[in-house]
């Protein structure tokens, strides 16, 4: 019976002191999500959508910078139809590390002495973005001046994936009136189960495990982004139709993310450069501090040079 209780006690006191260990050295800022504390919600229609009026600072090892969200869940202020120019992206084009004056998107603004309007959100792929403009622009009247759309490399494998960061994304039949091919995304889309082990966990230990779990599940899952088979042609298919979608309303100009460890001429951005005469930011960008240490988003000095190269190219 002493053994009994010796074991229990000792497994009890191992568990304590990984959880205490775990909050002391592995913190979550401000979220136990996947998403690294960016608050949002389930959304029917774009998979997920930012709180509303957020005022929270993150704290990560590399940067700490403020969110604030207006009514839609967008960091930025509240839209209204006032002329502007509208950015749309993911993380790189939301300031992921850095402060909101410190974003491409407000300093081309205020290079060009112009208002603009940023609708990105971390994990959006160029569907999603679509799909969030159009709501923008119909509830909100928005008179976009210009578009800019930053596409990222990740954002063709967006395209042909029902799930990303372990999160459901929109099918491609629910992206208003582009023509995409149902059967070619059902066959090569990643299915992956959402989850994996509870959402909402009390153990911070248990949370980690979590975002173990589900990372190397999806890493398992989703479809390749790198070769240059049939879904990333089909994706970067996709992603004209829905450039063409955006140019209805007013001039796009399709601006290429590079990413962390990227070359200056990678062969995506080569290709989108080319067939959508989108603006590569490689070859400025890619320079020493471009990027964090370990995070893979941009510095401030990577916003500066990309915002200069966006305000002459407008």
């Amino acid at each position: 019976m002493k053994s009994l209780a010796l074991v229990f006690g000792s497994t009890a006191l191992a568990i304590l002191m990984i959880e205490i260990v775990t909050r002391v050295f592995l913190p979550f800022p401000l979220a136990d999500r996947l998403s690294g504390g960016i608050p949002y919600h389930y959304d029917a229609e774009l998979g997920w959508a930012g709180d509303a009026g957020i005022d929270r600072e993150l704290v990560f090892p590399e940067s700490r910078f403020r969110v604030r969200t207006n009514r839609w869940g967008f960091r930025d202020e509240e839209p209204n139809d006032e002329p502007a120019i509208v950015f749309l992206g993911d993380s790189f084009a939301w300031g992921w590390g850095v402060e909101e004056e410190q974003r491409f998107s407000e300093l081309v603004g205020a290079i060009r002495g112009e208002r603009t309007i940023n609708v990105s959100l971390p994990g959006y792929g160029p569907d999603q973005e679509l799909l969030a403009y159009w709501r923008l622009a119909e509830r909100e009247h928005l008179r976009p001046k210009a578009i800019v759309l930053a596409i990222s490399s990740n954002d063709t494998c967006d395209l042909i994936s029902p799930q990303r960061y372990g999160m459901e994304r929109p099918t491609p039949l629910e992206c208003g009136e582009v023509p995409l091919d149902w059967a070619f995304w059902e066959k090569h889309s990643a299915d992956v189960e959402r989850e994996i082990i509870p959402e909402r966990l009390w153990s911070h230990s248990m949370r980690w495990a979590r975002t173990i779990l589900v990372r190397r599940a999806l890493a398992a899952a989703q479809p390749s982004c790198e070769a240059l088979g049939p879904e990333q042609r089909y994706a970067e298919h996709v992603l004209g139709l829905i450039v063409r979608e955006f140019e209805k309303d007013a001039r796009t100009l399709v601006v290429l993310i590079p990413g962390k460890g990227e070359r200056e001429r990678e062969g995506w951005r080569s290709r989108l450069s080319r067939d959508l005469d989108a603006l590569d930011l490689g070859a400025s960008v890619l320079t020493t501090g471009s990027h964090f240490r370990l995070d893979p988003h941009w510095t401030p000095e990577a916003h500066r040079t990309a915002a200069e190269l966006i305000a002459r190219s407008l």
